[in-house]
């Protein structure tokens, strides 16, 4: 267990650092999920006559605004996507781990490393792990309601289906 624990250990500290210094070249991200918050900072929200595309004003904005910051420093645009799969990791542990066992759960936490897509939008600006963590949040709450009967996993679990529908269109199906 202690070598599985640590690979686990290992490829975290490995794609954090990945997140943090190195620049997201995806392009999506600078067509639209970036390139919409510097056009809205450019130009306001309303009355804006930079758009460039008619998807950088339809779609929901809550995912890519938490990246905001991120675009005046420099550095570290996929934190907040990495900081998602970290999420979406650890409700992984706990749920597993509560109904089988840790070593389970840490194996299936470095299983998620063994999922191509999955590190790819934790290492970008894409919204789509936005959805997931969501959603994740929202079935984790429920778990968590039914084992325990307290009225703040519901709104728990509204928080993040209302997060996952703000993330991406595709997102309000759960909502």
């Amino acid at each position: 267990m202690r070598f599985v624990r640590g690979a686990v250990m290992l490829l975290v500290a490995y794609w954090a650092a990945y997140a943090l210094v190195v620049p997201v070249t995806i392009w999506d991200s600078h067509t639209y999920n970036l390139a919409r918050l510097l056009i809205a900072n450019y130009g306001g929200l309303f009355g804006n006559t930079a758009w460039n595309t008619d998807r950088q004003v339809a779609f929901p904005w809550s995912f890519d605004a938490i990246h905001y910051p991120f675009l005046f420093l420099g550095w570290g645009y996929a934190l907040p996507s990495f900081a998602c799969f970290v999420g979406v990791m650890l409700i992984v542990f706990r749920m597993v781990k509560t109904r089988y066992n840790e070593r389970t759960a840490w194996c299936c936490c470095l299983a998620m490393f063994a999922l191509p897509t999955v590190v790819f939008q934790a290492s970008s600006t894409k919204n789509d792990l936005g959805v997931v963590f969501g959603v994740a949040c929202w079935a984790y709450a429920l778990w968590r309601y039914q084992q325990q009967k307290l009225q703040r996993f519901l709104a728990l679990g509204s928080i993040g289906l209302s997060f996952a529908a703000g993330a991406k269109t595709f997102g309000l199906f759960f909502l």
